[in-house]
């Protein structure tokens, strides 16, 4: 629960100090497990990226985490945060204000338990595997 506070607290603040006209325009970007089985995803954050964003020490435990998923392991040399998600449901890997996903603090995504090991190794894979399903929402579906 500290760690969900954490993060509304950060999102807040973070949300305050820009000004936002009516014409900005958001996109979410989400895995969707519509398989029947628990799978694990593990997201590699670019410590680069974040501090040049955000300034230095701005990732800790429960930061990183786009939803209200619990962590099961969070390492803090590489930034890689795993969680579980349960069948049918999601998890938001980023809401940015761009008309598609920009994956600016993800470095690779790794999803365990589907028919085979997914590994997005670059923005650019990330880009071509979550695919805009309507009102600027993009998903990776896993079957």
């Amino acid at each position: 629960m500290k760690n969900i506070m954490l993060f509304l607290l950060v999102f807040t603040v973070l949300g305050c100090g820009k000004k936002r006209s009516s014409a900005d325009s958001f996109s979410t970007s989400k895995i969707v497990n519509s398989t029947e089985r628990e799978l694990i995803v593990a997201i590699q954050y670019d410590r680069v990226a974040i501090e040049k964003i955000y300034g230095k020490n701005s990732y800790q435990m429960g930061t990183l985490s786009m939803e209200n998923y619990p962590q099961l392991s969070f390492d803090r040399k590489n930034l890689i945060s795993k969680v579980s998600l349960k069948p049918k449901d999601s998890l938001m890997i980023e809401y940015v204000n761009s008309e598609k996903p920009k994956f600016e603090i993800v470095k690779m995504i790794t999803v365990y338990g589907a028919p085979k090991t997914l590994i997005l190794k670059n923005r650019k894979e990330m880009s071509q595997k979550f695919i805009e399903k309507g009102n600027k929402l993009f998903l990776l579906e896993i079957k």
